[in-house]
């Protein structure tokens, strides 16, 4: 019965663990023109948020690589009027 108990609790660990690590190694795939992210930030760190967007797009835009520089250009960055949740 025990090794039975054990053998269970093994089984639903590994499949448990599996599906954790497997959702992990996806990638954000858009298959459009254009995509969308939203991403909620805690109040206290909006200055925080904005510094590293402005260095992302700072380096982007001075890269050596056309493609890098192309997507600086049509990046944008909305903030809500409204706080999030």
């Amino acid at each position: 019965m025990f090794l039975r108990a054990t053998l269970c609790v093994g089984l639903i660990v590994m499949l448990v663990s599996a599906s954790v690590g497997h959702a992990q190694d996806r990638d954000r795939v858009y298959t459009g023109e254009g995509g969308m992210l939203f991403h909620p930030i805690l109040l206290e760190k909006t200055a925080d948020f904005e510094d590293v967007v402005t260095r992302v797009i700072d380096a982007m835009s001075n890269s050596a690589d056309e493609t890098r520089r192309a997507q600086a250009a049509s990046w944008k960055v909305y903030r809500a009027a409204e706080p999030g949740p």
